[in-house]
């Protein structure tokens, strides 16, 4: 299993309090941070040139990531998701009845 002590050693990053920092190994800038918590291990770049997934496969390819999860996209729902996925409910049944959900 791949730790983030492992990462940290490989890519020469910097330890800090609870993270180690360094350059991003998909972009080369710094700003990228690995930590772990709850047996997990975190990796972040802060830069903002490059996604989540650019920078799993980065690791992946210098052989310090094996698994094969996607990260988790961030999903926030919004007044106009709810509205719709309520009018599409209503409709599915050939209703043409539109009721609407406000999240207050």
């Amino acid at each position: 299993m791949i730790t983030a002590t492992t990462i940290a050693q490989t890519l020469h990053l910097d330890r800090t309090r609870h993270s180690f920092t360094g350059m991003c190994p998909s972009c080369g800038y710094r700003g990228f941070t690995v930590e772990e918590r709850e047996g997990k291990v975190l990796v972040h770049c802060h830069a903002g040139r490059c996604d989540q997934t650019e920078v799993l496969v980065a690791l992946r390819d210098r052989g310090l990531w094996t698994t094969e999860r996607r990260p988790k996209q961030e999903t926030r729902t919004t007044i106009t998701d709810l509205t719709e996925m309520a009018y599409n409910h209503h409709t599915s049944n050939n209703r043409a009845t539109r009721r609407f959900i406000y999240d207050t």
